[in-house]
């Protein structure tokens, strides 16, 4: 049957990439974020430092040809053509992998994506379901990090702004789409909530913010004690691990379900993160001084702490690690591309841990 085929392909071909001395990679964020300037020009220093010597970045401005990984990222817009495209380019022996940014959001898009990819790596768990596929295998779940910055821009911006006074208003700086929930509790708080300092950009219009240096992109994170997580729908976002890396506070509310296995709770506490069963002004506001409350008494010392973990653990080059282990787990058998439907489990292409 054509899907165990598949199957079989992909784990074959995983096994010959990671039987090289040098497995060579490279990482292709979407264009759709050319405009706002939203990545780094090259991951190459932050993966020579933090990523197993046996693999290799390679700008991709180098060309494709002739790597082993090609990991693109996705926005919930269609890249199939594109992908198929560089498939005729570059050819079989090269893994194409997506790491879908918005799948919570724009399904048709990022299926027909994931159709065209081979690794499929979503960033919102709570919504993966729909993307298995009998052509492509759904990896293991990859969250949103701190993409803005590489972490030598985190760690110098911050050393430099460390000892700068702090505003004790809640940071609430957001592009306002109008179809989200979020929108009228935004504008609530604009209104309602003095101890508020609400920062909104039209989606077609974000000169706000990112038409600053990413030095002051950076800074106005760390002229705030603390901010306000709000998701589109119920997404686990990447402002979470820019407000760590300038070492905020976090108001967290319950409903971003995937937060719980990103930072687990026993580090939630250690780190001061608030938890909000309520998205009321008066929820909110009581939280917003309990923060403001956590990060002085913490002090400099709580700051860097949140800092270290978000530098350590949530940078882009951590999440670059995360899909190729995944991959190289598959080489070597650890865990088994394996096809299944029923009734209940859509058809297609999933991991399998031996039992």
């Amino acid at each position: 049957m054509w899907p165990d085929v598949r199957s079989q392909q992909l784990t074959e071909s995983a096994a010959a990439v990671f039987s090289k001395p040098k497995v060579r990679f490279t990482l292709v964020p979407s264009s759709s974020f050319d405009v706002i300037k939203y990545f780094s020009e090259s991951y190459a220093a932050d993966c020579e430092a933090g990523l197993d010597p046996s693999l290799e970045y390679v700008a991709p401005e180098q060309g494709l040809e002739n790597l082993d990984i090609v990991i693109f990222t996705a926005h919930g817009s269609d890249l199939s053509p594109l992908l198929w495209d560089i498939r005729k380019k570059i050819g079989p022996p090269t893994l194409i992998a997506a790491w879908l940014w918005s799948n919570h959001l724009s399904h048709t898009g990022n299926l027909r994506t994931a159709m065209a990819a081979d690794f499929v790596f979503p960033s919102q768990k709570y919504m993966a379901g729909y993307l298995i596929a009998p052509t492509s295998v759904l990896g293991t779940h990859v969250p949103l990090c701190c993409a803005q910055w590489k972490r030598d821009e985190v760690a110098g911006y911050f050393e430099q702004f460390q000892n700068m006074a702090r505003n004790n208003k809640l940071l609430v700086n957001y592009v306002d789409y109008p179809f989200s929930p979020r929108s009228e509790l935004l504008h609530r708080l604009g209104a309602q909530m003095p101890e508020a300092n609400v920062l909104l950009m039209h989606p077609s219009e974000r000169a706000r913010y990112f038409s600053k240096t990413r030095e002051d992109r950076f800074r106005e994170w760390m002229e705030h004690k603390t901010t306000l997580i709000l998701p589109v729908d119920r997404d686990l976002s990447t402002r979470i691990f820019d407000a760590l890396a300038a070492g905020q506070v976090l108001l967290v509310p319950s409903i971003v379900v995937d937060f719980d296995e990103v930072i687990p709770p026993a580090k939630q506490s250690e780190l001061g993160i608030i938890r909000l069963q309520s998205l009321t002004i008066d929820a909110i506001r009581k939280a917003t001084a309990d923060a403001v409350r956590i990060f002085d008494e913490t002090g400099i010392e709580g700051v860097r702490a949140r800092h270290r973990y978000a530098l350590e653990n949530h940078m882009t080059v951590h999440r670059i690690g995360s899909m190729l282990r995944c991959i190289k787990e598959v080489a070597a058998k650890e865990v088994s591309v394996v096809f299944d439907g029923n009734s209940v489990t859509p058809y297609g292409l999933h991991l399998a841990r031996p039992t």
